[in-house]
């Protein structure tokens, strides 16, 4: 089985890191992360969206990507960071920021463009922030996106196609655009049982986009209200699957069980997690207690799922419910749980093998402002907490983490958005800050 492209990525173009959603950096760090600390951070007002890191502007060194939502710094206003935190330039898209943009070459011109939302508009800019096109052209779409666009060639023609999913109160709309913005498909009238299609605000998520059937062809995978869909290339849907409740958080593709053949694996509002075979049979589920203190009352947030602890088989490690993190093996044991009865997860973790040990350590962000690291046995290694913040009505601490070394040190950042700007955590060296 061939593995994407964009799962060996060393930066994070994009929201989740790469087309198959695993949120886990390939790349390996050489830190004691018992000793992460604040190396910068940026007054850019409050930040819902996780940040996407790449290099931009063709200089060789990674820039850093943050839109907001602050009505303080200017409502739908996006930085363009060098790893210094220094702006580089800033763009407005008129509108709130709640999802992440994607990085992407999507015209093939040898550049890289920025692909991007507010609101119910997408826009692609250049590497300065500069408009190239934006769907609709008359800015009149009327639905709402919560979900961060994906960039891939689905139908293998060499040209990149945007992916992404919109919606109201009352349908969800699956779109395909060219990498010129004309429409190629749309799957449209989604029941939304929910009737709240805004409550999926918080945190935002993406579809995926893997060959899980073998065809040659990249299928689209993604939830819609309370089912989970797969389209081919061409906008024909190839099985849907139905939970108990809404699925507002990304899917993943990994073969968890070393059987040659991708499975799905995703949550549901449910409090389920579930994992599927590539013709939408269930292996398995998972139920979770639900959290009578929680604001949040369900699954919200993609699990992690990779060899955290290099013994050949998959675990998938998420939210387990009343302040606790839980792991599971491949057939859906509990392996162990971390519980922080303060913790209350909203945003999908990160992973990534920070100090060399040949295990991942994960970097969970909790929606009231803890911030923690876990190793592969499920011990916490280190830990932040923001409390007391100055909460704002509707604030929260839902930007996923990205983990990228963003300027060549061999030191693994942590990098996040909240309501107080936006955060970068490594190690100084001896010369005090690496960013100085």
């Amino acid at each position: 089985m061939k593995v994407d492209e964009s799962v060996k990525r060393k930066d994070w173009p994009m929201f989740r890191h790469d087309l198959w959603n695993t949120g886990v950096q390939p790349d390996i760090g050489h830190a004691e992360v018992s000793k992460y600390e604040l190396l910068w951070k940026k007054d850019i007002g409050e930040v819902w969206s996780s940040p996407v890191v790449a290099d931009v502007n063709g200089d060789g060194k990674l820039e850093i990507i943050v839109p907001n939502i602050s009505m303080v710094k200017g409502e739908g206003m996006s930085y363009i960071l060098d790893q210094n935190g220094r702006v580089i330039s800033t763009y407005d898209v008129f509108g709130k920021e709640y999802v992440a943009p994607v990085i992407a070459d999507i015209n093939n011109d040898g550049r890289m463009e920025i692909i991007q939302f507010e609101r119910n508009t997408l826009h692609m800019l250049d590497s300065l922030g500069k408009g190239i096109w934006n769907y609709p052209k008359d800015n009149k779409f009327g639905e709402f996106v919560c979900v961060s666009p994906v960039v891939a060639d689905i139908n293998g023609d060499g040209l990149m196609e945007c992916i992404y999913m919109s919606g109201d109160q009352d349908h969800y709309d699956t779109r395909v655009l060219s990498n010129k913005g004309k429409e190629i498909w749309k799957y449209k009238n989604f029941p939304n049982k929910s009737k709240n299609f805004h409550a999926f605000v918080f945190p935002a998520f993406s579809p995926a986009i893997a060959d899980i059937n073998n065809d040659g062809k990249m299928e689209i995978i993604i939830g819609e209200d309370y089912d989970l869909y797969v389209f081919d290339y061409k906008g024909n849907v190839l099985w849907n699957y139905h939970t108990g409740d809404r699925i507002i958080s990304s899917p993943i593709i990994m073969d968890i069980n070393n059987d040659g053949k991708l499975e799905i694996i995703f949550c549901s509002c449910d409090m389920k997690y579930y994992v599927l075979n590539n013709s939408g049979t269930k292996l398995w589920d998972y139920e979770i207690p639900a959290d009578p203190n929680s604001c949040i009352g369900s699954i919200n947030a993609a699990p992690i799922v990779a060899d955290i602890n290099n013994d050949g088989k998959m675990e998938i490690i998420g939210d387990g419910g009343n302040g606790s993190i839980v792991a599971l093996d491949y057939l859906g044991n509990e392996l162990w749980k971390y519980n922080n009865k303060d913790m209350i997860m909203a945003s999908s973790p990160a992973a990534a093998d920070l100090n060399n040990d040949g295990k991942l350590e994960m970097v969970f962000i909790s929606n009231n402002g803890i911030t923690a690291i876990l190793n592969s046995e499920g011990k916490c290694i280190w830990e932040h907490d923001f409390r007391p913040w100055p909460g704002i009505d509707g604030s929260a601490f839902v930007s996923s983490p990205a983990i990228v070394d963003i300027n060549n040190d061999g030191i693994l950042e942590i990098l996040f958005g909240c309501p107080l700007g936006f955060y970068v955590y490594g190690i100084k060296n001896k010369r005090g800050s690496k960013n100085e």
